[in-house]
């Protein structure tokens, strides 16, 4: 029976094991590669939703503050929101066109104004449809739309 050398304390290896260390820590570094490759991907992913998110929240956020402009106007004024000639020529309503091309990415609006109803024909009021546009990241155009019914 051949005798077992150790060194140490521990069997001397063979030979045909030797370099397995170097191998197991190349696998080591590839699976960590990997992890942070997935890691890399799960942050622009997160990074894209949340721009996305951000620019919907504007969009609704200036929606909201169209319906405001048309709330605090005098009712013979409702006319001058809707379409876009109408609107560019308005103050109030172009100025709010220009903000929602500087706030969102290739940013346009369009206000309608429908069954406008003055103190002759009842109760003061219209109703009001928002629709605010906006292109994302080369994806399809996003669109937010509201409608409310305006009473003064």
């Amino acid at each position: 029976m051949k005798a077992r050398k150790y060194q140490f304390g521990f069997p001397v290896r063979y030979r045909s094991q030797t370099g397995v260390a170097l191998i197991e820590a190349l696998v080591g570094m590839l699976i960590f590669a990997f992890g942070v490759l997935v890691l890399i991907g799960v942050q622009a992913t997160l990074t894209r939703t949340q721009s996305d998110s951000k620019y919907r929240s504007d969009a609704a956020s200036l929606a909201q503050e169209a319906v405001s402009l048309i709330w605090s106007d005098t009712s013979a004024n409702y006319a001058n929101y809707s379409g876009a000639t109408a609107c560019a020529a308005y103050v109030r309503c172009a100025n709010w066109i220009n903000k929602v091309v500087t706030t969102l990415p290739s940013g346009t609006a369009t206000i309608t104004v429908n069954n406008v109803r003055t103190a002759a024909n009842g109760l003061v009021g219209a109703t009001v449809q928002v629709q605010v546009r906006w292109n994302f990241a080369s994806e399809t155009q996003r669109t937010y739309l509201t409608q409310v019914e305006v009473q003064q």
